[in-house]
């Protein structure tokens, strides 16, 4: 596997100190086993969500149609207006081992540094989309942009102090458009992409596609469970596949529902899998799929998912703004 780097300047290595979260660690009892959903109406400014991520002091940020949004548990502040982070998609948000907030966008890359804000508009002399990031066990951040006739598109790294681009299989057409990145418990990243997904271990890669292990190509979604099985969610058909060991098994989504392709994946503390599809949200609780679990997530695209650090479940869709189970 090939790469070059760059230097940035040293602002970028600075720690930012975000303020931390005030909610209590305990959940009222008699506030589980119920939905909440943000919208205009309470809070949430916009109801096209696109990504989500939650910060080491547990303050949830979402990425919307417009903007850029920070909830400590009270409220939802709008974050980067001083550095115009809005009034255009946010399709990624991610914190960094030193702290840093990474934002990206169809105009690259916002950065948070202890208050101050930098943008990086382009890669290796490229323009980018920064469409999927990935922060790995040492901190390091993983970027997933999207190739077109105006730039190559491909796979990077940033690890505290250059930037690196990998090459191959990134730089052939449909690995270049790259939906997710994910990592397992050893050092090996999993990256999506409309080719495929890729494993990238130390001494090299490997492909899983339709021609060996996979029913289609395009990967929007990989999940490493608690079980250490590796789950594959494609945008066309409506099956996901799960990796145990070298065994690939698939599960339908259908079961009598409209279901189609899965845009995004999350286990949650009870090791339930959330699959968000084009066409609503499905629970797999280890025997049965579940497409009935919110009557207002039946239907229409769920766009993004976690589940935090206290257990709850959060939901982006494009429509219907953010929703939030909070489990018994």
């Amino acid at each position: 596997m090939k790469w070059r780097f760059i230097f940035i300047p040293a602002l970028i290595l600075v720690c930012i100190l975000l303020p931390m979260c005030e909610e209590g660690d305990v959940i009222d009892p008699e506030k589980v086993d119920v939905w909440t959903n943000y919208t205009p109406q309470n809070g949430m400014i916009d109801n096209e969500i696109w990504s989500i991520t939650e910060d080491l002091y547990g303050n949830i940020w979402v990425g919307t149609g417009t903007g850029l949004y920070r909830f400590d548990g009270n409220k939802w502040d709008q974050v980067g207006q001083e550095a115009y982070v809005e009034g255009y998609p946010i399709y990624a948000v991610a914190m960094d081992g030193d702290g840093i907030l990474w934002v990206g966008s169809y105009y690259g890359l916002d950065v948070l540094v202890q208050g101050n804000w930098l943008w990086i508009d382009s890669l290796f002399g490229y323009p980018f989309t920064a469409r999927s990031l990935y922060r790995d066990k040492f901190g390091d951040m993983w970027i997933g942009t999207y190739g077109s006739e105006f730039t190559p598109g491909g796979l990077f790294a940033f690890d505290g102090q250059y930037f690196y681009k990998y090459t191959d299989p990134f730089e052939q057409p449909g690995f270049n458009n790259i939906y997710c990145i994910t990592g397992d418990q050893g050092s090996n990243i999993w990256v999506g992409t409309d080719a495929g997904a890729v494993k990238m271990t130390q001494s090299g890669y490997e492909v899983l596609d339709s021609t060996n292990d996979l029913v289609f190509d395009d990967v929007t979604a990989i999940l490493l469970d608690g079980w250490q099985d590796t789950w594959f969610g494609t945008f066309s058909g409506n099956q996901v596949g799960r990796l145990h060991g070298n065994q690939m098994e698939f599960l339908s989504l259908f079961h009598n529902y409209s279901i189609s392709g899965v845009i995004t994946m999350t286990e949650d503390h009870d090791h339930n899998i959330w699959f968000g599809t084009g066409a609503g949200l499905v629970k797999y609780n280890g025997t049965t799929m579940d497409a009935n679990v919110k009557a207002e997530l039946s239907n229409g695209l769920i766009s993004c998912s976690l589940t935090d650090q206290k257990g709850k479940v959060w939901f982006g869709t494009l429509e219907k703004g953010l929703f939030v189970y909070t489990p018994k």
